[in-house]
């Protein structure tokens, strides 16, 4: 089989807080979210590093970079850097990863002068296919906190995750996963079924890891149409467990892929003003090109105040995406959208009511694929020997 295009792009978030430094050698934000990249859980991937960030002081360089955890190494050609005081959204040129599992995360610096401001961090995967067998996502449901309760509990601000198992097919594999660390005792996570008021069975994690660490369950079972959120503990009431990012990794595995959701994190913002905000420092990228073409786009948020606005922004044109603004608390999603090729695009809020501060918990874009097969001999103008591949749109 051929496709029109044989390439699907993967979003792992490392970094979901607004963090700083003035060091002028690399060092690790407290802040830091860990993530395992397993090359061999994609077809052909490329592996590029991305982050959005600014320089304190114009014409004075903030770097960052990607840093294999594992190997205590720093990627090769992943340094990025930004010398504007303007957020920017940097991605480096193609980097090699190891062919094996490994942990990452990131690390940044500054020339003398200035102080490095750091939103969003990402590993972008651009998986090549001729045939789509496997793929894995890495779903970001966490924040920073910390607590000293040795009761499970949710963030202040939690951020839910909606399982819809009618958008994939093949066999799905899920874990939990958080990265966690202790002042003393023990650090504990699990996934917790909202819907239904249950933990997820098998999903409970651990560490007595006084640094921020990885910790991974075995696999467990989502339950279509749930929705699912992060709680944490100490078992000792009085010692800190502290929490930087929790994730739902979902592993897809098919003789053919046809049908699958991708979910691409761009924003976390809290304002006061009654006009969107212009401070976009969270912003994604559009490139169609390394995206199937059997897609519907749709923007997700979840906001914390009755009197949050929020819409989804094209950074580029400066213009709201149509459909996208909405009003209330709660999650809410949009209906199907048409979003433009090789545009940024970000989230903004603003209150409707100036007596109150508001607060977007999270902001998604996400992207339905469905692939439909059609033979050439129901299409004109083909040759009857061959198969014609007609990818569905929806919306």
């Amino acid at each position: 089989m051929v496709y029109r295009d044989p390439k699907i792009e993967h979003q792992v978030d490392l970094n979901n807080v607004l963090t700083s430094t003035t060091s002028t050698t690399y060092v690790l934000s407290s802040y830091r979210i860990i993530a395992s990249i397993d090359p061999t859980r994609y077809v052909n991937p490329s592996f590029y590093f991305e982050a959005v960030f600014l320089s304190n002081v114009s014409g004075v360089k903030a770097y960052t970079e990607l840093y294999n955890v594992t190997d205590g190494v720093s990627v090769s050609g992943s340094e990025v850097f930004n010398d504007t005081s303007v957020y920017l959204r940097k991605r480096s040129g193609v980097i090699t990863l190891p062919s094996t599992a490994k942990d990452y995360t990131f690390r940044y610096k500054v020339d003398s002068g200035t102080r490095n401001y750091i939103r969003s961090v990402r590993i972008i995967i651009v998986d090549n296919y001729t045939t789509l067998t496997k793929l894995e996502h890495q779903i970001e449901i966490g924040d920073y906190d910390a607590t000293m309760s040795d009761i499970l509990h949710e963030l202040p601000y939690p951020k839910t995750y909606l399982f819809e198992g009618d958008k994939f097919d093949g066999t799905l594999t899920v874990y939990f996963e958080a990265t966690i660390y202790v002042s003393a005792k023990t650090a504990q996570a699990d996934l917790y079924n909202v819907t239904d008021g249950v933990s997820v069975g098998g999903s409970l994690v651990s560490t007595t890891s006084t640094t921020p660490v990885r910790v991974r369950s075995g696999a467990i079972t989502l339950i279509s149409g749930k929705q699912y959120r992060v709680r944490y503990r100490n078992n000792v009431a009085g010692k800190t467990t502290y929490i930087n990012g929790a994730k739902i990794i979902i592993r897809q595995t098919a003789t053919e892929i046809t049908k699958t959701q991708l979910v691409k994190y761009c924003g976390l913002h809290t304002g006061t003003g009654i006009t969107y905000l212009q401070r976009l420092p969270d912003q994604i990228y559009l490139d169609k090109s390394n995206l199937p073409i059997g897609l519907t786009f749709y923007f997700e948020v979840e906001k914390a105040v009755v009197y949050a606005n929020s819409d989804l922004y094209n950074v580029t044109d400066a213009s709201s995406v149509s459909g996208t603004d909405h009003t209330g608390s709660g999650v809410w999603r949009s209906g199907a959208l048409t979003l433009l090729d090789l545009k940024e695009y970000d989230s903004r809020i603003r209150t409707t009511n100036p007596a109150y501060s508001v607060r977007l918990i999270r902001a998604w874009v996400i992207i339905d694929y469905e692939l439909s097969l059609i033979p050439v001999e129901a299409a004109p103008h083909t040759h009857s020997s061959c198969w014609s591949i007609i990818l569905r749109f929806r919306g």
